[in-house]
């Protein structure tokens, strides 16, 4: 994954010395269930945790969904800042049909809450619900 980095120079030699102020991309670091994973029960939720607390606005289905390989939304899906981490964000919705293939999707612009960055690129984790529930 590419990281963008922002540089700022700021000072001059009557003012003292230069400070450096460096802004870096927001990354996901952990997405739940994992890209490949199987036997994923039909009725747990996902996640996807990133490297700063995310802005709390961006917790959407406009950015974050989950959907089936025609590329239908989970039905009743709601997406919501992690109740107990402010680094995650949680989509849950109603019972996905067994023994089937899903993706969680995260679209690039999600923002860091303190203003340090955002997601530079799209994110994917595709799992394979569980044969029977």
């Amino acid at each position: 994954m590419r990281f963008g980095f922002s540089l700022l120079l700021l000072g001059c030699a009557a003012c003292g010395s230069p400070t450096l102020d460096a802004k870096s991309a927001l990354a996901v670091v952990d997405l739940s269930p994992t890209d490949g994973a199987v036997d994923v029960p039909v009725a747990s939720s996902q996640s996807a945790c990133f490297s700063a607390a995310v802005l709390a606005d961006d917790a959407s289905d406009a950015l974050f969904w989950v959907a089936d390989a025609s590329g239908d939304h989970a039905p009743g899906l709601q997406v919501s800042p992690s109740p107990t981490d402010a680094h995650c964000v949680t989509l849950s919705h109603e019972a996905l049909a067994a023994g089937s293939g899903y993706v969680l999707h995260v679209e690039p612009g999600v923002r860091a809450a303190d203003g340090s960055g955002s997601l530079p690129v799209a994110v994917d984790s595709h799992f394979t619900t569980v044969a029977s529930p």
